[in-house]
């Protein structure tokens, strides 16, 4: 049977979590003197670390007021034009004479 790749990566985080916690305890002098190891941190190999400098100097983005973009002159700008007749109508639909056209329409009450 194929192994999960969910499940074993779930266990394996909570092994690497145990082992940070026990050493957080046989650590936890050395962090009181001032002293931090890299393996202490919370975060997860590849994530970024929240607690950056701007947070201490006020430049959180999510604060930050958002700045309209600037208005665009379209008349200026040679677009491509687009295809709009998108309905093409089934072959037995186009057969159709306009009174079994109407018969339909009024069955299916489409106006």
């Amino acid at each position: 049977q194929a192994e999960d790749p969910v499940a074993s990566y779930c266990e394996a985080y909570e092994q690497q979590r145990r082992k940070k916690k026990k050493k957080g305890k046989t650590s936890a002098d050395a962090n009181a003197a001032g002293n931090k190891d890299e393996d202490d941190s919370d975060s997860e190999p590849g994530e970024e670390d929240d607690n950056d400098d701007d947070d201490e100097e006020g430049n959180d983005r999510r604060r930050k007021p958002i700045e309209p973009l600037p208005p665009v002159d379209h008349s200026c700008i040679q677009y491509e034009s687009v295809r709009t007749d998108f309905y093409r109508p089934h072959r037995e639909i186009e057969r159709l004479g306009s009174e079994e056209v109407e018969a339909l329409r009024r069955d299916m009450r489409i106006t």
